[in-house]
């Protein structure tokens, strides 16, 4: 018969929400991380993929806490070779 580990949930679920990952709340709790997903899943807590950053953002930044750069319009060329610029090219 499996033994369940007393564990606060609330601060296990508030922990996890946060940001921390699985392998952070078996440290922090001193539990298996797959003990940690079980309770989360049995509270209904929709579990983040492996190595997806942390959703907590920063002030101006993105999740990762770096500013991202805006890609310029371009327009679509006619042809696939209209991008190709050969003014300086020497035959």
């Amino acid at each position: 018969m499996a033994r369940r580990v007393k564990v606060d949930e609330d601060a296990l679920e508030a922990a996890y929400t946060k940001g921390d990952g699985l392998a952070q709340l078996q440290r922090d709790f001193g539990i298996n991380r797959m003990t940690a997903r079980k309770i989360l899943l049995e509270r209904g807590v929709v579990i983040r993929s492996p190595g997806r950053p942390r959703k907590t953002l920063a002030v101006g930044g993105t999740a990762t806490g770096r500013t991202s750069a805006v890609a310029p319009e371009v327009s679509s060329p006619k042809s696939p070779f209209a991008m190709i610029d050969n003014s300086e090219r020497k035959v």
